[in-house]
């Protein structure tokens, strides 16, 4: 009996983590759990202090909110969720299995932001597993234009070197997070190893990410786009390669089929997805004054 109840305690703190996973994204991205540090140091990880949203009705599989507030705030300033007239609620249930929820922020406000994508389960039993893939692409597909030995390599083959960047780095073997665009490489620890996260709702109901502003992580070099946070590239241009004009170069640069959007859903023990949302961000460019495009995201490609 003794060993039965130390049996139960080992698997309770087995449990009680947020960690992270990694993978591929088809329908659903493909992943393989790796765990993480105590979920309480994990940067990406911001609890919070309300177990659920009182919003969302009892017995909801799947929610997400998407939170914003401007770099600017007190640390401790509260989210403000953003509207969701074109996507309702963003509730799964069992008659709205699989949903896109998509969200338009205004050009110059988004690109000052932090977001928070927070996700949750009022049926833990339905959702045993909830994931979080954040949106991300490949920026290059280049090989090093160095050997081992320092000696030059193929020159059709050339490095990468991003716009800004101190020195050219190898995009062949997939490994080095500068040659990933999007939020992921800022909201996974470990990316591009570990590519998302996972939590258990029956312990932790509800659990939220942060993602600060493209302004202040400069991700793109200084460049005033929103691609750190928009994933809106039109479904036919996800195939093509694209590179950006001189004005922002490596803002725009991608590897075609590359492009992986933001996914939340639900997976059994036996690792069958049930329900799932996905999240469509997009940038307001046009204002009542007719500024337009100050910030470009990817409607404004020109393939």
């Amino acid at each position: 009996m003794k060993t039965k109840y130390i049996l139960s305690w080992i698997l309770c703190f087995a449990i009680v983590s947020t960690v992270s996973c990694s993978g591929n994204d088809p329908a659903f991205p493909t992943v393989t759990e790796n765990p993480s540090t105590d979920p309480g140091t994990n940067p990406g990880t911001d609890p919070g202090t309300d177990t659920t949203d009182t919003t969302v009705p009892a017995g909801s599989a799947l929610y997400f909110r998407l939170g914003v507030k401007w770099e600017s705030a007190a640390e401790t300033a509260a989210f403000t969720n953003l509207n969701r007239a074109e996507s309702g609620d963003c509730i799964v249930t069992s008659v709205t299995p699989d949903i896109t929820c998509s969200f338009a922020i205004p050009e110059g406000q988004l690109y000052h932001s932090i977001l928070q994508f927070r996700m949750g389960s009022k049926a833990a039993a339905s959702c045993p597993i909830l994931k979080f893939s954040p949106y991300y692409y490949r920026k290059s597909a280049a090989s090093p234009v160095t050997d081992d030995a320092g000696t030059p390599a193929d020159e059709t083959a050339p490095g990468y070197n991003p716009a800004g960047g101190d020195a050219e780095l190898s995009c062949a073997d997939g490994k080095e997070p500068l040659c990933y665009g999007g939020a992921a490489p800022h909201m996974v620890e470990g990316f591009p190893k570990n590519t998302g996260h996972y939590f258990l709702p029956q312990v932790t109901p509800e659990t939220s990410y942060t993602l600060n502003s493209e302004n202040k992580l400069r991700s793109y070099y200084g460049a005033g786009v929103n691609y750190l946070v928009t994933n809106d590239l039109p479904t036919l241009d996800r195939a093509a390669n694209a590179n950006a004009p001189a004005d922002i170069a490596a803002s725009r640069e991608r590897v075609g089929n590359t492009f992986n959007d933001y996914y939340i859903w639900c997976e059994t023990f036996w690792a069958e997805p049930v329900f799932s949302i996905k999240v469509m961000i997009s940038d307001e460019n046009v204002d009542p004054d007719g500024g337009l495009d100050q910030y470009p995201d990817w409607p404004g490609v020109n393939n």
